[in-house]
C-alpha cells in the first residue's frame, strides 16, 4: 500500500482535480454508500479519480456500517476457524484501517472514537474449550508477528502502536464478572470505534470532496450491459431514471448477489444467510466509561461496549437476532412493540449479567441486516459464519463486486479494489 498514486492536496485539505486524468472520462458509480462503498470512493479520489455514490438509504453510511458495536477484529472472535485464514484476514485489515483513513482523509482524531480494548469471556456452554481458545490465541499471535511485517503501510491500530496482543486474567478477575459463569478470561488489545462519531466525520469528507458525487434515496432495480459498459435502472422518489457508467463497484450489503447475478447468471451461487440483528443502545444508572467491553465467546452470546460518552452498546444473541433465512428480509424496520420488546428483554438479560447495568434505560434500538456465507447459526461449530476469509473484490470487464465480510476490512478491500480499478483503466 505505497503512496505511488498520491494526488496532491488543495489548500482545503481536498484532493486537487486531475485535469488529465478527468479528461478520459471513465465514468464509475459505485453501488452502496456504507463504508465499503465510501472507501472506494475515497481510495479513487486519493488516485484523481472521480466516482458516484449510489445509496438506497437517505443519507451515506446509514446501514449495516452504522448498526453495530463498531468492533475493529483483531480475529479473536474467529476460533473456530482453525486454519486461521479469517483471523489473519482481520489483522490485516485491523492493521490498515487507520492508516488508510488517515491516508485519504488526512489524520482523524482516533483517540475520541475508540474505547477501552476489549476483555473476551468464554462462558459456560461455550463452543470452545478453554485449551483450545488458549491454543488459537497463541497461534494467532504468532500469525499476527508476520502479518505487521508485510503490511505496506505503517501498521497501527486505531491511533496506536500494535503491542502485547491477549493475556490470560488468571488471578482477580474483575468486579463486573461476578455474576457470569466463565471457563476463562482474556485481556485484550482489541478495540471498538463509535460509528457515531467516526461515520459522521466520513459524510463530512465525502460531501467536501470534489471528486466523490452521491445520490442518496435510491433504489437499483436492474442493471444490464450496454455497448459501452453499464445501464443502470433505479427509482429514485417514485421517479424511474438510467445512468450510464463505464465501471460500476457492487458494493451493496443484502442486494450485492441480486445486483450480480443480473450480470453474470448463475456466477453467484454460493448459499447465503441473512439474519437481521439488533443494537440496543442504553443509558445505565452510572457512568461505565471507565469499564472495558465485553464480548462473550464462543457461540450465541454477546457484547457489552461502553462508549465515551456514558452510552452503552448491547446485543444478546438469542434476543437480538429477529431473523435467519436465505434471502433479504423483506423489511428491516420492525414495528414499536417489536422495538420495545427487543430492548426490554435485552435489557433485563445484561442486568442479570452485569448488575452495574440494573436500570438502564433503552435509548434507541436499531436493526442490522448481516450477510454471510452458510445456512447454519453461529450455535453451530460447523456453520460456515464462523468464517470470513473468503471476502474482497472480484471484477473484470468493468463490473466489480466486494463481499466485505466485515467492517475491518473495508477500507483495506477498498484500497485493494481501486488500485485494481485504476490499473484496469490505465492499462
Amino acid at each position: 500500500m505505497s503512496n505511488k498514486y498520491f494526488v496532491p492536496r488543495s489548500r482545503n485539505g481536498n484532493p486537487a482535480i486531475r485535469a488529465d486524468i478527468l479528461s478520459t472520462k471513465p465514468t464509475i458509480v459505485i453501488l452502496g454508500a456504507g463504508l465499503q462503498g465510501v472507501s472506494v470512493a475515497l481510495a479513487l479520489a486519493h488516485r484523481g479519480y472521480s466516482s458516484t455514490l449510489i445509496e438506497k438509504n437517505r443519507k451515506p453510511l446509514a446501514g449495516a456500517s452504522y448498526g453495530n458495536e463498531g468492533k475493529i477484529h483483531l480475529g479473536l472472535v474467529y476460533a473456530l476457524d482453525e486454519t486461521l485464514k479469517t483471523g489473519v484476514q482481520m489483522l490485516k485489515g485491523a492493521y490498515s484501517f487507520a492508516p488508510l483513513l488517515d491516508r485519504w482523509c488526512g489524520p482523524l482524531p482516533w483517540h475520541r472514537f475508540r474505547t477501552n480494548r476489549f476483555y473476551y469471556a468464554n462462558m459456560q456452554g461455550s463452543l470452545a474449550s478453554g485449551d483450545q481458545l488458549a491454543s488459537y490465541y497463541n497461534e494467532l499471535s504468532h500469525a499476527r508477528e508476520q502479518v505487521l511485517d508485510e503490511l505496506h503501510c505503517n501498521p497501527s491500530y486505531m491511533g496506536t502502536t500494535p503491542d502485547w496482543f491477549f493475556r490470560e486474567v488468571k488471578s482477580s478477575r474483575p468486579e463486573q464478572f461476578d455474576a457470569c459463569s466463565l471457563i476463562s478470561l482474556y485481556d485484550t488489545e482489541e478495540v471498538a470505534v463509535d460509528t457515531r462519531l467516526l461515520l459522521a466525520e466520513l459524510r463530512r469528507e465525502i460531501a467536501a470532496n470534489p471528486l466523490i458525487h452521491v445520490q442518496c434515496d435510491t433504489h437499483v432495480n436492474y442493471a444490464e450491459r450496454s455497448n459501452s459498459g453499464y445501464t443502470l435502472h433505479t427509482l429514485s422518489q417514485d421517479e424511474k431514471r438510467t445512468l450510464a457508467s463505464d465501471i460500476v463497484v457492487n458494493c451493496t450489503w443484502a442486494d450485492l448477489h441480486r445486483i450480480n447475478s443480473m450480470i453474470a447468471p448463475g456466477k453467484f451461487q454460493d448459499e447465503l444467510s441473512y439474519r437481521v440483528k439488533y443494537r440496543v443502545m442504553a443509558k445505565p444508572p452510572s457512568d461505565l466509561s471507565h469499564l472495558q467491553p465485553v464480548t462473550m465467546v464462543q457461540g450465541p452470546f454477546g457484547d457489552f461496549v461502553p462508549f465515551q460518552d456514558g452510552s452503552v452498546y448491547l446485543s444478546w444473541y438469542p434476543l437480538c437476532r429477529t431473523y435467519l433465512g436465505n434471502r433479504p428480509p423483506i423489511e428491516e424496520i420492525a414495528s414499536p412493540d417489536e422495538l420495545a420488546r427487543v430492548a426490554s428483554t435485552t435489557l433485563e438479560k445484561f442486568a442479570e449479567l452485569f448488575p452495574c447495568l440494573r436500570n438502564a434505560v433503552a435509548m434507541s434500538t436499531t436493526p442490522c441486516t448481516i450477510v454471510a456465507k452458510g445456512k447454519d447459526d453461529i450455535d453451530s461449530p460447523e456453520s460456515a459464519l464462523h468464517q470470513r476469509s473468503e471476502c474482497g473484490p472480484v471484477g473484470r470487464d468493468g463490473w466489480w463486486s466486494i463481499d466485505t465480510g466485515k467492517l475491518t476490512t473495508a477500507p483495506l478491500f477498498g484500497e485493494i479494489a481501486a488500485e485494481a480499478i485504476v490499473a484496469e483503466i490505465e492499462s
